[in-house]
Protein backbone atom coordinates (compact mmCIF):
# COMPACT_ATOMS: atom_id res chain seq x y z
CA UNK A 1 0.00 0.00 0.00
CA UNK A 2 2.45 2.83 0.27
CA UNK A 3 3.89 1.88 -2.57
CA UNK A 4 0.62 2.83 -4.31
CA UNK A 5 0.31 6.00 -1.56
CA UNK A 6 3.68 7.85 -2.77
CA UNK A 7 2.58 7.25 -6.71
CA UNK A 8 -0.14 9.13 -5.53
CA UNK A 9 2.07 11.48 -3.52
CA UNK A 10 4.30 12.21 -6.79
CA UNK A 11 1.27 12.55 -9.24
CA UNK A 12 -0.18 15.27 -7.76
CA UNK A 13 3.43 16.51 -6.66
CA UNK A 14 3.48 16.71 -11.01
CA UNK A 15 0.85 18.17 -11.15
CA UNK A 16 1.49 21.47 -8.76
CA UNK A 17 5.25 21.55 -10.27
CA UNK A 18 3.95 21.44 -13.71
CA UNK A 19 1.63 24.28 -13.40
CA UNK A 20 4.18 26.20 -11.58
CA UNK A 21 6.52 25.61 -14.91
CA UNK A 22 3.43 27.01 -16.88
CA UNK A 23 3.17 30.21 -14.82
CA UNK A 24 7.18 30.82 -14.96
CA UNK A 25 6.48 30.42 -18.57
CA UNK A 26 3.84 32.60 -19.20
CA UNK A 27 5.83 35.21 -17.33
CA UNK A 28 8.63 34.90 -19.46
CA UNK A 29 6.43 35.82 -22.51
CA UNK A 30 6.63 38.86 -24.00
CA UNK A 31 5.20 41.66 -22.63
CA UNK A 32 2.45 42.27 -25.78
CA UNK A 33 0.96 38.95 -25.05
CA UNK A 34 -2.48 38.95 -22.60
CA UNK A 35 -2.76 35.32 -21.11
CA UNK A 36 -5.57 34.61 -19.18
CA UNK A 37 -6.30 31.66 -17.05
CA UNK A 38 -9.92 30.42 -16.12
CA UNK A 39 -10.76 28.36 -12.95
CA UNK A 40 -13.75 26.70 -11.60
CA UNK A 41 -14.41 28.03 -7.87
CA UNK A 42 -15.03 25.81 -4.65
CA UNK A 43 -16.75 26.15 -1.72
CA UNK A 44 -14.42 26.85 1.86
CA UNK A 45 -17.22 25.16 4.51
CA UNK A 46 -16.55 26.24 7.92
CA UNK A 47 -19.30 25.02 10.54
CA UNK A 48 -21.44 23.89 7.66
CA UNK A 49 -21.51 27.25 6.18
CA UNK A 50 -20.02 28.23 2.40
CA UNK A 51 -17.84 31.43 4.15
CA UNK A 52 -14.98 31.86 1.35
CA UNK A 53 -14.42 30.55 -2.26
CA UNK A 54 -11.15 29.18 -3.97
CA UNK A 55 -10.03 27.71 -6.96
CA UNK A 56 -10.86 24.60 -7.60
CA UNK A 57 -7.73 21.95 -8.05
CA UNK A 58 -7.80 18.19 -8.55
CA UNK A 59 -7.35 17.23 -5.18
CA UNK A 60 -7.03 18.27 -1.29
CA UNK A 61 -2.62 17.27 -1.57
CA UNK A 62 -2.85 20.17 -4.32
CA UNK A 63 -4.62 22.46 -2.72
CA UNK A 64 -2.44 21.85 0.71
CA UNK A 65 0.90 22.12 -1.59
CA UNK A 66 -0.22 24.55 -3.85
CA UNK A 67 -2.13 27.91 -4.33
CA UNK A 68 -1.75 29.37 -7.84
CA UNK A 69 -3.08 32.61 -6.98
CA UNK A 70 -0.16 33.61 -4.68
CA UNK A 71 1.52 33.39 -7.91
CA UNK A 72 -0.67 35.32 -9.97
CA UNK A 73 -0.90 39.18 -9.84
CA UNK A 74 -3.97 39.64 -10.79
CA UNK A 75 -6.99 37.37 -10.06
CA UNK A 76 -10.19 38.25 -10.81
CA UNK A 77 -13.62 36.28 -9.86
CA UNK A 78 -16.86 36.37 -12.05
CA UNK A 79 -19.98 36.96 -10.32
CA UNK A 80 -23.65 36.36 -11.87
CA UNK A 81 -26.45 38.20 -10.03
CA UNK A 82 -29.90 37.23 -10.83
CA UNK A 83 -32.19 40.28 -10.97
CA UNK A 84 -36.18 40.29 -12.35
CA UNK A 85 -34.73 41.61 -15.03
CA UNK A 86 -32.12 38.68 -16.08
CA UNK A 87 -28.72 37.96 -15.33
CA UNK A 88 -25.76 40.90 -14.69
CA UNK A 89 -22.14 39.18 -14.88
CA UNK A 90 -19.32 41.19 -13.36
CA UNK A 91 -16.00 40.84 -12.01
CA UNK A 92 -14.62 41.38 -8.17
CA UNK A 93 -11.28 42.56 -8.42
CA UNK A 94 -9.98 42.27 -4.69
CA UNK A 95 -11.20 40.17 -1.91
CA UNK A 96 -14.49 41.13 -1.18
CA UNK A 97 -17.74 39.59 0.41
CA UNK A 98 -20.89 38.46 -1.56
CA UNK A 99 -23.51 37.74 0.38
CA UNK A 100 -21.03 36.40 3.32
CA UNK A 101 -18.60 34.80 1.45
CA UNK A 102 -15.29 35.81 1.15
CA UNK A 103 -13.84 35.84 -3.16
CA UNK A 104 -10.22 35.33 -3.58
CA UNK A 105 -10.13 38.03 -6.02
CA UNK A 106 -6.73 40.34 -6.22
CA UNK A 107 -5.57 43.09 -8.41
CA UNK A 108 -2.69 45.95 -8.12
CA UNK A 109 -4.18 49.66 -6.02
CA UNK A 110 -5.91 51.26 -8.93
CA UNK A 111 -6.38 49.18 -11.59
CA UNK A 112 -9.74 48.54 -11.60
CA UNK A 113 -12.59 49.39 -9.56
CA UNK A 114 -13.78 46.87 -7.02
CA UNK A 115 -16.48 45.30 -8.95
CA UNK A 116 -16.49 45.46 -12.97
CA UNK A 117 -18.07 44.91 -16.13
CA UNK A 118 -17.43 41.25 -17.09
CA UNK A 119 -15.87 42.20 -20.50
CA UNK A 120 -12.51 40.73 -20.62
CA UNK A 121 -11.54 43.55 -23.09
CA UNK A 122 -11.82 46.04 -20.83
CA UNK A 123 -9.82 44.20 -18.42
CA UNK A 124 -6.62 44.36 -21.31
CA UNK A 125 -7.53 47.85 -21.81
CA UNK A 126 -6.80 48.74 -18.07
CA UNK A 127 -3.68 46.33 -17.93
CA UNK A 128 -2.57 47.95 -20.57
CA UNK A 129 -2.96 51.64 -19.64
CA UNK A 130 -2.00 50.50 -15.98
CA UNK A 131 1.87 49.28 -17.50
CA UNK A 132 1.91 51.69 -19.89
Amino acid sequence: MKIKDNKIDSKFSIIAQNFQIMLETINGMRDDITVFLMFHDDDVISEGKIVAKKIKLVGKMVEDQFNPVELMGICLYAHCELTKDGAIYKFYTNRALIDGVEVPAKSPEDMFPLIMENDISLVVKAIEEYYG
